[in-house]
Formats: C-alpha cells, sequence, structure tokens
C-alpha cells in the first residue's frame, strides 16, 4: 500500500515538473531557429530589416536578462583571454 503511494506522488510530480522542461526545450528551439533566420537574412539574403527584426525578438525574450548576459559575456572574456 506505501508502495503504491509513493509511485503515485512520483508519477505527479514528474506531471508537474515535466511540462516546464518540455517548455523551455521548446522555448530554446524556437530561439535557436529565430537566430539562424535571423542570421540567414544578415549573411545570405542581406536583408538587413529582417535580420534586425530576429534579433530584436530575441533580445526581448531575454529583456529582463541582458544585463546579466552582458557581465558575463564581458567578464568571460575577460578571463578567457587572461586580460584583467
Amino acid at each position: 500500500m506505501m508502495k503504491n503511494s509513493i509511485v503515485s506522488v512520483m508519477v505527479a510530480l514528474m506531471g508537474v515538473c515535466l511540462p516546464p522542461v518540455r517548455a523551455q526545450q521548446q522555448d530554446e528551439s524556437s530561439l535557436s531557429e529565430a537566430l539562424r533566420e535571423a542570421l540567414f537574412a544578415e549573411e545570405a539574403d542581406r536583408d538587413l530589416a529582417k535580420a534586425e527584426k530576429g534579433y530584436r525578438e530575441i533580445l526581448q525574450h531575454f529583456d529582463g536578462k541582458r544585463s546579466y548576459v552582458a557581465t558575463a559575456t564581458l567578464r568571460f572574456g575577460r578571463v578567457a583571454s587572461g586580460s584583467r
């Protein structure tokens, strides 16, 4: 009886935890696709307006996190290059 209760709780937790993981994977996939399309528009088609729109959409997605990403990118560059 106790074993069935534990299994039921585990299944319920999986049902709660897996949808956010799936949503995150879909979100990353759509961002990857958006970046690929923007890069293609810029490099292959030379459609800078379309590329700008694509890049802007990606940046808007991370609007609240841009300062963290910018700081981490800067610090990573410094650390990786060995400069201070």
